[in-house]
C-alpha cells in the first residue's frame, strides 16, 4: 500500500473514533396515570382519558413513539411505578418536587399552567431513569410546539362533554333529572303502598292470633252493625267456656291452641254469618250474638251446638272431653251496650260451672247467687284479715263416767252483714278463694291460745 493511501485511512480511523456514536429513540414507552383526575387524567372503559394523556399521546405519535400506559389499581401508584423503573413518564400532576425527587424522576417543560388557592402551579412531565435520552428530547421538542390556545380548547372539550360522574354538568344532565323522576314514580306509587299496607295491617288488627278469624273487635263492631232498636230483642249473647285451659294444662299449649281451632271452626259453621258473629273471648272462651224465635228453640241451639261439638273431637280422635258450658242472656230493648250483654252471659256461664249444667239462662236468681258468691270471696278475705273466723268446741264424753274428755274445733264466721254462718254456707267460698288453709290455721291458733290461758283451760 502506497503511503499517501495509508494516510487517508489512518485518518478515517481517527475521525470515526472522535464522532460522538448515534443513539436511536425507543420505538414504546410506557406511562402510568392518576386512576381519577378528570378532566386532567382519568381510567375509564379500559383505557387513559383526559387532557394530559391526550397530549401525551399527540406528542409521542409526532416524534413517532408509541405510548402504552400500564393498568392502574385503586389508588394513585405513579410515584411507586416511575420509583421501581416499571414505566418511563407519568404527569406531575397531584405529586410535590420532593416527593419525585426521592423517585429520581427528571421533571420536564411545564405544559399546562394554573393558578390554585391563589398559587401558581404547573404540570409537567417527569421521566424516569429508563427513559431513553432521546426519546425524552423528541417528546419535550414536541410538547413544546403545543400552542396555549389548542390546550386551552381541550378543556372546553371536556367541559362540554361532562360525561365524569362528579362533575356539575354530569349532575344537571342525569343525576338531578334521575332523582326528580324517581320522586315522581314514588309519588305515583306510595299511595297504592301505603293503602295496600294498611289494609295488611286492618286484617292483621280483625284476626285472632290464634284461630286466624274475626277477633273480639270484629266481634263488636258486628254487634253494633246487625242488632239495633227495632230487632233487639230478637237476639241473644252466648258466653261458651270450652274448657280449653284444663287441655293446655295437661297436654301443652299447642293441643290447647288446637283444641280452640276446632271450637272455632265447628262455632263459626254453626251461625248465620250475615246477621250473627262469633269470636274467641277471654283467652279459652267464645261469645256470639245469635238470632232467636222462641226461648225453647235457643236452649235447643246451645245444646245441638254442644253435641255438635263433642261428635267433632270424638271424629277427631282426641284423647279429652271438652268441659263445656254456656251462658245465655237474651237482650232487651234497653241492651245497646255489648261488654254489659257479655257480663250477664259470663254471669250465667259460671253459675252453670258452678253447678255443672251444660247452659244456664240468666235470670235475677242467677245473678243474685253469682253476685253474692263474688260478694262473700271478697268478704272471706277481710274475715280473715280481721279474725271474723272464730273456733267453737263441741265437747267429747267419755261414755263410762259421762265426763267430758275432749273436744273438736269447729270453724264458724261471724259476718257482720249476714250474721253467724256455719261452714255450708261458706266453705264452697274458702275452697274456691283457696282460703281453707289460712282458715284452719286461725282456728288452730285460737286452739292453742285456748289451752295455754289460765282459767279458759277445761279441768
Amino acid at each position: 500500500m502506497t503511503g499517501w493511501k495509508k494516510c487517508i485511512l489512518a485518518a478515517g480511523v481517527i475521525l470515526a473514533v472522535l464522532r460522538p456514536a448515534t443513539v436511536k429513540a425507543a420505538d414504546e414507552i410506557y406511562a402510568a396515570g392518576a386512576p381519577d383526575a378528570w378532566p386532567l387524567e382519568y381510567y375509564k372503559k379500559g383505557e387513559y382519558q383526559g387532557i394530559l394523556p391526550e397530549l401525551l399521546e399527540e406528542a409521542a405519535q409526532a416524534a413517532g413513539i408509541k405510548v402504552s400506559y400500564v393498568r392502574p389499581s385503586k389508588e394513585d401508584n405513579r410515584l411507586a411505578l416511575a420509583e421501581n423503573v416499571q414505566v418511563d413518564v407519568i404527569w406531575s400532576y397531584g405529586l410535590t418536587e420532593e416527593e419525585m425527587e426521592q423517585a429520581g424522576l427528571v421533571l420536564g417543560s411545564p405544559v399546562l399552567t394554573f393558578t390554585e388557592d391563589g398559587e401558581k402551579k404547573e404540570i409537567c412531565p417527569a421521566y424516569s431513569k429508563s427513559m431513553p435520552r432521546v426519546s425524552q428530547e423528541l417528546i419535550e421538542e414536541q410538547l413544546g410546539r403545543l400552542d396555549r390556545a389548542q390546550i386551552e380548547g381541550r378543556y372546553l372539550v371536556y367541559a362540554k362533554k361532562g360525561h365524569e360522574k362528579g362533575s356539575l354538568s354530569y349532575l344537571y344532565r342525569y343525576v338531578i333529572p334521575g332523582c326528580l323522576a324517581a320522586a315522581v314514580v314514588v309519588l305515583l306509587i306510595m299511595p297504592f303502598i301505603l293503602a295496600k299496607r294498611k289494609r295488611q295491617i286492618e286484617t292483621l288488627a280483625c284476626l285472632d292470633d290464634v284461630t286466624k278469624k274475626g277477633n273480639f273487635a270484629v266481634w263488636k263492631k258486628r254487634y253494633l252493625e246487625c242488632i239495633q232498636d227495632g230487632n233487639r230483642e230478637h237476639f241473644a249473647v252466648l258466653y261458651l267456656y270450652t274448657g280449653a285451659d284444663i287441655v293446655s294444662q295437661i297436654y301443652g299449649y299447642d293441643e290447647g291452641e288446637a283444641a280452640l281451632r276446632l271450637i272455632s271452626n265447628i262455632c263459626m259453621d254453626s251461625i248465620d254469618q250475615s246477621a250473627e258473629a262469633a269470636a274467641r273471648f277471654n283467652e279459652f272462651s267464645f261469645v256470639f250474638f245469635v238470632q232467636y224465635t222462641s226461648v225453647d228453640a235457643l236452649k235447643q241451639r246451645v245444646q245441638d251446638m254442644e253435641d255438635s261439638l263433642e261428635e267433632e273431637f270424638h271424629r277427631a280422635g282426641k284423647r279429652y272431653f271438652l268441659e263445656l258450658h254456656v251462658g245465655i242472656y237474651r237482650l232487651t230493648g234497653a241492651d245497646s251496650d255489648p261488654l254489659k250483654t257479655l257480663q250477664y252471659s259470663e254471669i250465667a256461664m259460671r253459675y252453670a260451672r258452678k253447678h255443672y249444667l251444660p247452659y244456664v239462662l240468666y235470670d235475677e236468681a242467677v245473678e243474685q247467687e253469682t253476685i253474692s258468691g263474688y260478694a262473700m270471696g271478697h268478704e272471706a278475705v277481710h274475715g280473715l284479715m280481721h279474725q271474723e273466723f272464730i273456733m267453737y268446741l263441741q265437747p267429747i264424753v267419755d261414755l263410762k263416767n259421762g265426763e267430758i274428755c275432749g273436744a273438736e274445733a269447729l270453724a264458724r264466721w261471724e259476718n257482720p252483714n249476714r250474721g253467724l254462718l256455719g261452714p255450708e254456707k261458706f266453705l264452697r267460698v274458702m275452697k274456691k278463694k283457696q282460703l281453707v288453709g289460712k282458715m284452719n290455721m286461725e282456728i288452730y291458733r285460737q286452739g292453742c291460745h285456748f289451752l295455754i290461758i289460765p282459767g279458759l283451760r277445761p279441768t
